[in-house]
């Protein structure tokens, strides 16, 4: 018999504890009925961007960018605004045939001290495989530049590269076409790149 009363008095006291939750919770949600939701902004579209996380450190965004494009040209920021690419075809050069054989040296960065001889049909240069000297470097555009012979002179054309070439640590002022002298440097993408020299042996 005080099994039976132990019983029922342990079943009511559970009972009672779940009628109370459930007046609790309809008390609560009747309370969050009788408040206003707060208005919401809408998420941006289209092109917009969102703000940056403040607890993503700069170090695992750049890892997120890489990992988004790695084969993407880098864009290069100049301390000021560069001035429109040069046009030095016409710069002063010795008249008459070249006296000795053009060739591209690098001289610093992962192919220093390659040699490439221009000849021919004259060297495409920049990031991509196809190209005859290949710049590993995002700074460097997939194709962005041809040396070669035109007309008797060695020739420095830029394939309208995002960050320039540029001519004798000249870093203001990217060059579109150039004639090359011997001994002349070139930086590809901007400076702290690979450098080349024009020689002629």
């Amino acid at each position: 018999m005080v099994k039976l009363y132990v019983f029922w008095g342990a079943f009511g006291a559970v009972l009672l504890g779940v009628i109370y939750t459930l007046v609790q919770n309809h008390r609560h949600n009747a309370a969050r009925k009788a408040v206003p939701e707060p208005m919401r902004i809408a998420e941006p579209t289209g092109n917009a961007a969102a703000p940056p996380d403040p607890s993503v450190s700069k170090a695992a965004l750049a890892e997120k960018a890489a990992e988004f494009d790695p084969a993407a040209t880098r864009i290069h920021v100049r301390p000021e605004s560069a001035a429109q690419p040069q046009d030095l075809r016409n710069r002063a050069a010795p008249s008459g045939p070249l006296h000795g054989s053009p060739v591209l040296v690098c001289l610093g960065g992962r192919q220093k001290g390659h040699r490439y001889p221009i000849a021919g049909i004259g060297l495409s240069i920049g990031r991509a495989d196809d190209n005859d000297v290949i710049i590993i470097d995002g700074r460097v555009s997939s194709h962005h530049a041809w040396i070669g012979l035109v007309s008797g002179k060695v020739t420095l054309r830029d394939y309208q590269s995002l960050n320039g070439t540029f001519l004798n640590a000249q870093m203001e002022v990217p060059v579109s076409e150039v004639a090359l002298l011997d001994g002349d440097t070139i930086f590809f993408g901007g400076h702290g790149g690979d450098q080349y020299r024009l020689v002629l042996e």
